[in-house]
């Protein structure tokens, strides 16, 4: 998938994708969706059901993912996300949206980012969210953080393990 507003778009589905790969998937201003400039997009409804994401990587040690605005977007949708390789992104990872029994896990990526190495928000009352063993590199502006995990209300939780990630620097640009 090459120049391109986004990759692959899942709407109410379950996707697994195997052995694909996206370079130069970018923001355009003539699209004004959130999902804008992602590689992968996978989305639930509220009025139906969470959607499901599985991305298993191009062949190692191949890069997945490479000069994208975002990598993976992900809403009201599981996801499981492993041994991915992000190279030159801005956000690595954003998941938000995950509701009662849903869950997403980040485990074994490589993310050089230059915002967001994964931003997570909005989860609360997700069975869980573990972001674990990812190599996270945020080079090129000021404010990028490696991991961000928050949410709007104080009395319920998202549920986030956070753990075993390596290497994670933030490289003021």
């Amino acid at each position: 998938f090459y120049r391109m507003n986004q990759g692959i778009v899942g709407l109410r589905t379950q996707m697994e994708i195997q052995n694909c790969k996206f370079n130069e998937i970018k923001f355009d201003n003539f699209y004004h969706t959130a999902s804008d400039g992602s590689a992968v997009v996978s989305e639930g409804d509220l009025n139906y059901n969470p959607s499901y994401l599985q991305l298993i990587p191009a062949n190692y040690p191949d890069t997945t993912i490479l000069n994208c605005h975002r990598g993976v977007y992900n809403n009201y949708s599981d996801l499981i996300l492993q041994y991915c390789i992000m190279d030159n992104v801005r956000t690595g990872v954003e998941c938000s949206g995950n509701k009662y029994r849903q869950y997403a896990l980040v485990t074994d990526n490589t993310i050089n980012a230059t915002l967001y190495g994964a931003l997570f928000y909005n989860n609360a009352g997700s069975d869980y969210n573990i972001i674990a063993g990812n190599f996270i590199k945020v080079d090129g502006l000021s404010s990028g953080v490696g991991i961000a995990v928050r949410e709007s209300k104080n009395s319920v939780s998202g549920n986030y393990e956070v753990a075993w990630n390596h290497e994670i620097r933030v490289v003021d640009g």
